[in-house]
């Protein structure tokens, strides 16, 4: 079906580059020079103790299911994930305290008993998760409150409370007429309710499911999702009366069990609900002393209304509804018929910002993106407002009197100060593979004072010299009365000088007031995400901490690089050229000593070339300190003649922070390209078509693909010429479509189906469902046109002008092609532009025409005899006339497809479709930047970011699959046959999508999988329906406990109070009040506990809880998976702290410490308790709780998936018909915590689930866990060798039945080269061996590279594998080198090619070291399923003990042409890029210098000859030129060097090319070589070199023919 050639060349136009406003996201090829070269950024963050504060203001909430305002108008907040109920006061927005028995919420999740009013015993009153609440006034046996009811999901009741919240009732499952009762899986979910008053009388409805196990285990759990079965519930009482009845429901009102999340009842008449995003009317009738349900359901279409997620009726009038759709983020106002059969629109408002607080000014439009309505889902309304809740954690009000929908304020937020956002914000920018290829970066933090003043009961010591309180006031000044003694200085001092070997190490003044804790350098991402999440806060802002900390770094002579030189550039001129130097400071108030601190930032720009950035963060920043923030900006970046210059960056929230940090990072490492170099990708086609991709790169704007047929002579030669008449450009084609509005662009849209606009609805009439893809990983489209902005005159006439409205729709019509940025002018945004496709960087192409795959088998354990007995060949014969289709990924956001002959109405090069996967569409918001509006008079430009980047991989598979109508065919019938598609993101992202394409006119969606890498794993079924699936990870600080923010609110208060009194500030009496230290034991009132009813602002124990949504039992239960460090005040170390217990009620999560720690912000003189300390805990990820969707471990999926049909397993039942269709997809690029060190089976077959579920999960405990081992290195507590962080980016190898033909068993054995070196042997066969028991998922470490971060062994690239004819073994070839840094020259590089024998295949044997046992256990008596506690050590061990390639017994060392094989004698060989020599030191009397070569690409075998392209950098201290691109070559068994013998044969290469003596193999001429990829006796490769010319960067060589003549199949065969 399908045959691959990849030929790497990437085209780039010649520029040169200024400074402003320069931003892309994507690093430019590896050969471009400049590109080559890192920029280094040191990030210096804020850490004062006002980054406590609450961005938005308000208090925090937990995800909320719904809401209800009492009749005094407070609101009542009910709240997913064990939260409970809240209470929030209307006035101040914080949680009433007082509410539920002091409690402050009503009972979130633990059981708990209580005394109810219409109860006669006490109850059970706990909540879990809230999801639908309704009030009442007339309750039977209440007098005189209000009773709000809540359902109750996850604990089968529905609770009443009043609105102090006392218990009045609780009504369970037997109640509301359960009928089954036969085992703990037997239970009632009430999902949703209503209250209506109907005459004198209060009704309440409740409705959901009933569900039931018909087979248990012995374990008390059903047997599976099979024997589940549900039916719909329906309680309906009479609150007035109590009159109750359980109505009868039939068949017709299934839908009230399947998704029936919102009820609302009219005037006694009709029952209406939301269901599957649509609202649905049902009739009632009398019954009982109340209402039941009666006759058919009428569904309304969805012609005049949104995707509906909450409905409500107007209280007032039973034919207005209101409607809440979390799809298109928005309310509706709709009018009933008076017949009751249509629904009309009246109104509508809305938008989609998560992170964004809503403005004021929102307050005074109708319709605008300003209100913040991201996905909401929890509605009340009321006589005049209507009250909304969703994904954005907050509530917001609207007026909806006198016919208007009007933004009226916002109340609570997401539980996030301010440094807590600024940390994710880091993370996330520190672990993004694109920027990693192009920056290093360090990190710092600072606030005032350069020692640790201990608190020992006088007053001024606290004014010594060096003190935060000094140092954070003006010199010389003198207070009044009780301060009178307070002076402060500028002259403290914070870096002192650097102490280790840089990088590793820190700056000698390392304490909490400030610390430079990370050096810059490459790979140190998890130490600067551990770093910034042990970072405490302390008092004072002293701007001379980041001006000292960033000028004394650069300037330090202890500061070099990996290779010993200094990261200042002595040469200016290279300084501009070449290694660029920034600093990014981000602040969230105003500083002392501005001016001081002003000079050493001019400085460290004149003096060393090093530019500061400047970001305010927050929403207190005040005049002052705005300008101040400007001043130090333009300080930091203008040059001598006023250019360049670079304003403040102003974020108010944690996600405007996010976007703009990226973005900044972005235009930085863009600025540094000096000349740029070609590249292609190409695919040769079965009928001789060979196609090109290419790209130009294009500064503020999407690089421009190019997609070439070009022919190919007789003899094998290309031709390049583009006017030949074969010859053609599918960009150029695709314009012309674009122009004609002859594109199909589809995506997964909830309730909108693709297929209703033949593949067509990414248009802008959705333009509302589509913002909600843009949205879903909490991205925003800026307002890039409004009243301001350049375009302002030529789109004035937009009605949307200034929302984000038109930018929403004008993001969409430039996906299609549209200029909507201005990148032509103004006037040009309704015009197509000159290039639509994006570039194609990464994407492999393939070509898939008549289905062909191979029905000749050998054997009946092959692949191919499963075709041949289920009719492929049949199947096959009928669809060879379906067309051939080229698809391939494009980093314009889309995959797209593109015929290679006529194809319906498509001639030979047009688009067929262009499918924007959901989470690729979530990502497209990055494309815009507001701050390229005007980046030249009239113009505009946009950021270039990674979408599709990843190739497609096409398997015909015989499933119960999609039909013609987009279902999937029943569980029990007949499978057929499919072409499915799947398309790894690459660096677009952590995810892939698969796609039924058998009719390639009309493709389907299967489903798609992405992780957020933050703590939720989004699966997206064939219809776009998104499901979430959370998991624990991250860190929380001594700042995030309830103990902290109880004392620091503790202070604020006594603070606001003493300026009450003296609005100079020199009043303390409320905070010296307050000062004492309290304990738990010293709260006797309440709750007993300090973080409910403490009163001061100093809080010491031993005890610290936390809010924690969804904290897992895994690690209560096992609390050594839980890390806890504090960092020590007075010697900046970090130590271990033991941990005594973990316990969770609700959603608050106590650690007890085995030591006591001290949270203290006052600043009074009177407190003279205790020093605070400063805490961190680093929770390990447990994955997400349903294991079939643990994704969490899924980094960027660079590699390409494999299709495999899987055994069960080896038992006496396991037969090829029990065979499963899984994808074998590595588990990616990760940079830090635990992220990509795993293999994924994506289950193929799954159809009765939303798809996307990990094969063998149960036995697994999720993915295939490839362990990480610690390679770091200490000395006197500092790391001399950094940990390398594992991950497996790399390609798999696997090898099949049908890839190799002599195996007797079924399945695949799997190899893999991971990141830190082990090289893997995972078996996925059904073999069976009596005396070595083997199963299914077993896996053990073959051999260990060695790997370090000295010598930098990396392996960015995938092995290639042959099946020697002399020793009868399978080899294993592979190279290492850091590709991220292919210029990079530390000291102690050792790279490696190798050769390496598995001994054992076909069969699979552990290690003489031991066994490496599944990493679950399961109890034989009760079935119940734990995790395997010898699973890692057991793994580590193995893999710490594997065979060592430096161990000469183990590997013999390959050098020179000649000589004995001596590969063959031993384990392997391995190739040292350069000669033996003491690394250590670099230099050895008489030997050559070390010349830093490393693997430029994956090795290739061939005809028993393995060829390598290795990269030299160049040498002498010219870091932006560009070295030298070599072919290594050895006999592939025996590690004898060929690579001089390349000489003799016939090549197409440059004249200067020949053997390097000192390499040991071909120069070929300066660059950077691509993977040899064989077709026909040719190998071909590329040079992405300073030529535009493509036949000066085609590399081509006739394959020399290996001692060993017999020819080796390759395994990628099938592939």
């Amino acid at each position: 079906m399908t045959k691959i050639i990849k030929i790497l060349i990437i085209k780039l136009l010649f520029f040169l580059f200024v400074l402003n406003n320069n931003v892309f996201s994507k690093p430019l090829p590896p050969g471009s020079g400049a590109g080559d070269v890192p920029v280094n950024i040191l990030l210096l963050l804020d850490s004062s103790q006002s980054m406590s504060s609450n961005p938005f203001g308000g208090d925090a909430l937990s995800r909320i299911g719904d809401v209800i305002v009492l009749d005094d108008g407070d609101v009542l907040v009910g709240q997913w994930d064990n939260s409970g109920i809240v209470k929030m006061n209307y006035e101040n927005e914080e949680i009433d305290t007082s509410f539920a028995y002091n409690r402050g919420t009503f009972y979130g999740g633990k059981p708990t008993t209580r005394t109810c009013t219409l109860e006669t015993d006490p109850q059970n009153v706990s909540v879990g998760s809230v999801v639908s609440m309704a009030k009442s006034s007339n309750v039977k046996g209440v007098v005189g409150t209000e009773v709000i009811y809540a359902a109750v999901y996850d604990k089968y009741k529905v609770v009443a409370i009043d609105g102090d919240g006392n218990c009045i009732e609780v009504i369970w499952a037997n109640e509301m007429g359960k009928t089954h009762f036969g085992g703990r899986e037997d239970v009632i979910y009430p999902m949703a309710l209503t209250i209506r008053t109907v005459g004198t009388n209060d009704y309440l409805i409740v409705t959901g499911r009933e569900q039931w196990c018909t087979r248990y285990k012995r374990n008390g759990r059903c047997q599976n999702n099979n024997y589940k079965k549900n039916q719909p519930i329906m309680y309906s009482r009479n609150l007035t009366t109590g009159e109750e009845v359980f109505c009868t429901l039939d068949n017709r009102h299934r839908g009230l069990a399947e998704g029936a999340w919102s009820i609302t009842m009219d005037d006694g008449n009709y029952l209406y609900f939301a269901a599957n995003d649509r609202i649905h009317r049902l009739g009632l009738k009398a019954e009982g002393g109340t209402y039941c349900a009666e006759g058919d359901v009428h569904v309304y279409p969805m012609l005049e209304y949104n995707s509906a997620e909450e409905i409500d009726i107007d209280p007032q009038d039973e034919l207005i509804m209101y409607n809440l759709s979390r799809n298109q983020s928005s309310i509706q106002k709709l009018a009933i018929s008076t017949d009751r059969n249509d629904l009309t629109e009246s109104l509508v408002v809305g938008g989609s910002e998560k992170n964004k607080a809503t403005p004021s000014s929102a307050a005074d439009t109708n319709e605008s993106n300003a209100i913040a309505l991201y996905r909401p889902y929890a509605m009340y309304v009321g006589n005049d407002r209507i009250w909304t809740g969703g994904f954005k954690i907050s509530i917001q009000e609207f007026d909806i009197s006198a016919n208007r929908i009007k933004w009226k304020a916002e109340m609570g937020t997401s539980r996030m100060n301010r440094m807590k956002g600024a940390q994710k914000a880091i993370e996330a920018v520190v672990t993004d593979s694109s920027f990693l290829q192009t920056a290093n970066f360090g990190y710092g933090h600072w606030n005032a004072g350069e020692r640790f003043c201990r608190k020992t009961g006088k007053a001024k010591d606290l004014w010594k010299p060096g003190c935060q309180y000094v140092c954070n006031k003006k010199q010389g000044f003198k207070g009044r009365g009780k301060r009178r003694y307070q002076s402060g200085s500028e002259n403290c001092q914070y870096y002192g000088q650097w102490t280790g070997n840089h990088p590793a190490g820190r700056s000698s003044n390392c304490i909490g007031n400030s610390c430079l804790a990370v050096g810059i350098d490459k790979g140190n991402t998890e130490a600067i995400v551990n770093a910034v999440y042990n970072t405490g806060m302390e008092f004072g802002t002293d701007a001379n901490a980041f001006a000292q900390l960033a000028y004394k770094y650069f300037s330090d002579p202890l500061v070099v690089d990996r290779a010993g030189q200094p990261l200042i550039a002595p040469d200016p001129e290279d300084r501009k050229e070449c290694a660029l130097n920034y600093v990014i400071v981000i602040g969230d108030g105003m500083w002392r000593h501005h001016a001081k601190a002003r000079r050493m930032i001019v400085n460290l720009r004149q003096q060393l070339g090093v530019k500061t950035i400047f970001i305010g963060y927050g929403k207190s920043l005040k005049a002052d300190g705005i300008d101040a923030f400007e001043d130090m900006a333009l300080a930091g970046s203008c040059d001598a003649e006023g250019n360049e210059c670079r304003g403040a960056i102003f974020a108010e929230t944690p996600g405007d922070l996010l976007q703009k940090l990226k973005s900044e990072v972005a235009r930085i490492t863009a600025s540094r390209l000096s000349f740029t170099a070609p590249s292609i990708t190409a695919s040769l086609s079965e009928g001789g078509d060979l196609y090109q991709a290419q790209f130009d790169y294009i500064q503020h704007g999407e690089w421009h693909g190019s997609l070439l047929r070009k022919g190919i002579r007789e003899d094998g030669s290309i031709i390049h010429d583009m006017n030949h008449p074969d010859n053609y450009d599918i960009a150029n084609i695709l314009v012309d479509q674009a122009k004609s509005g002859n594109r199909r662009i589809w995506t997964t849209l909830q309730g909108v189906d693709y297929r209703d606009n033949d593949w067509n609805n990414f248009t802008t009439e959705n333009w509302g469902d589509i913002n909600s893809l843009f949205g879903q990983l909490g991205e925003v489209v800026p307002d890039y046109h409004n009243s301001t902005s350049e375009c302002k005159t030529e789109l004035s006439e937009e009605p949307d002008l200034d929302t984000n409205i038109d930018d929403i729709k004008g993001l969409i019509s430039f996906i299609r092609g549209k200029d909507y940025f201005a990148y032509e002018g103004c006037d040009n945004t309704e015009e197509v532009r000159k290039s639509v496709l994006g570039d194609i960087y990464h994407s492999q192409i393939v070509e898939v025409g008549a289905p062909k795959a191979n029905t000749n088998f050998t054997r009946n354990n092959q692949e191919a005899y499963w075709r041949s007995i289920n009719n492929y060949g049949t199947w096959a014969k009928g669809k060879k006339n379906r067309g051939s289709v080229m698809y391939v990924g494009a980093n314009d956001g889309a995959l797209h497809a593109f015929a290679t002959e006529n194809l319906g109405e498509y001639t030979r090069g047009q688009e067929v479709w262009a499918f924007v996967p959901p989470f690729i569409a979530a990502k497209l918001p990055g494309i815009v930047n507001d701050a390229l509006d005007g980046i030249k008079p009239g113009k505009g430009g946009t950021n270039s970011i990674f979408g599709v980047d990843g190739s497609p991989v096409i398997h015909d598979v015989y499933i119960r699959g999609l039909d013609s109508e987009g279902k999937y065919q029943e569980i029990d019938g007949a499978k057929s046959w499919h072409t499915i598609l799947m398309v790894t993101y690459g660096r677009g992202g952590e995810g892939f999508s698969v796609l039924d394409v058998t009719d390639p006119l009309k493709p389907y969606h299967m489903f798609s999988v992405y992780n957020d890498r933050t703590g939720t794993v989004y699966i997206a079924d064939k219809d776009g329906n998104i499901e979430s699936h959370t998991y624990t990870r991250g860190s929380l600080s001594i700042g995030d406990s309830l103990e902290a923010i109880r004392a620091q609110t503790n202070q604020n208060t006594a603070e606001v109070a003493d300026l009450v009194l003296d609005a100079a500030g020199d009043d303390f009496t409320n905070r010296d009040a307050i000062a004492t230290c309290q304990s738990n034991d010293d709260i006797t009132t309440g709750t007993g506990t300090f973080a409910r009813d403490g009163d001061n602002a100093c809080y010491k124990g031993k005890s610290w809880t936390f809010i924690y949504d969804n904290f897992p039992d895994t690690l209560i239960n096992n609390p050594s998976l839980v890390s806890v460090t504090k960092f020590n005040q007075d010697d900046g170390r970090t130590t271990e702290v033991g941990i005594s217990s973990i316990t969770k009620s609700g959603n608050e999560v106590t650690f007890t410490l085995k030591e006591q720690h001290v949270y203290n912000v006052s600043d009074s003189d009177d407190n003279i308790d205790l020093d605070g300390t400063n805490f961190s805990i680093l929770i390990a990820s447990t994955g997400t709780e349903d294991k079939f969707y643990d994704y969490s471990k899924l980094g960027e999926t660079w590699a390409a998936p494999r299709i495999i049909r899987l055994p069960a397993g080896n038992s006496n039942g396991d037969t090829i018909d029990t065979d499963r269709y899984v994808a074998v997809l590595s588990g990616g690029f990760g940079a830090a915590r635990g992220v990509g060190s795993a293999i994924f089976l994506v289950d193929l077959e799954d159809t009765e689930s939303n798809g996307g579920t990990i094969h063998g999960a149960d036995d697994n405990n999720g993915p295939i866990a490839i362990v990480d081992m610690n390679t770091e290195i200490k000395s006197g507590g500092v790391v001399i060798q950094e940990d390398i962080h594992n991950s497996v980016p790399t390609d798999p190898i696997v090898i099949t039945p049908d890839t190799f033909k002599g195996v007797s068993w079924r399945g695949a054995m799997v190899y893999l080269n991971d990141f830190e070196g082990k090289i893997t042997k995972i078996n996925l066969t059904n073999q069976k061996n009596e005396q070595n028991p083997v199963n299914l998922y077993d896996q053990t470490t073959l051999y260990n590279l060695g790997a370090t971060s000295k010598n930098e062994r990396y392996s960015f690239f995938g092995m290639d594998a042959a099946y020697g004819s002399d020793t009868r073994n399978l080899w294993l070839f592979g190279a290492t080198g850091d590709f991220s840094d292919i210029g990079g020259k530390q000291k102690g590089m050792d790279n490696i090619l190798y050769g390496l024998r598995d001994r054992d295949f076909p069969h699979f044997r552990h290690s003489s070291n031991g066994i490496i046992p599944s990493p679950i256990s399961v109890d034989a008596a009760t079935e119940e399923v734990s995790m395997n506690s010898e699973f890692i050590s057991k793994a580590l061990y193995v893999a710490e003990n594997a065979p060592h390639v430096d161990n000469i017994s183990v590997c013999a060392k390959s050098r020179d042409d000649g000589g004995s094989c001596a590969g063959a004698t031993r384990e392997g060989w391995v190739f040292q890029l350069d000669k033996p020599y003491d690394k250590s030191t670099d230099t050895e009397p008489g030997a050559s210098p070390n010349r830093y070569r490393k693997a430029s690409a994956s090795p290739t075998v061939f005809n028993g000859l393995v060829y390598y392209p290795v990269y030299e950098p160049p040498e002498g201290s010219k870091k932006c030129n560009v070295g030298k691109a070599f072919i290594c070559s050895a006999n592939d068994e025996c590690g004898t060097n060929t690579a001089k013998k390349i000489a003799y044969k016939q090549k197409d290469v440059r004249s200067e090319s020949e053997f390097d003596e000192n390499s040991g193999c071909y120069y070929i001429q300066p660059g950077i070589l691509s993977k040899l990829v064989v077709f026909g006796s040719k190998l071909f490769a590329n040079v992405t070199t300073d030529s535009d010319k493509q036949e000066d960067t085609l590399v081509t060589l006739l394959g020399e023919e290996g001692e060993i003549s017999v020819y080796r199949g390759s395994w990628r065969e099938n592939y």
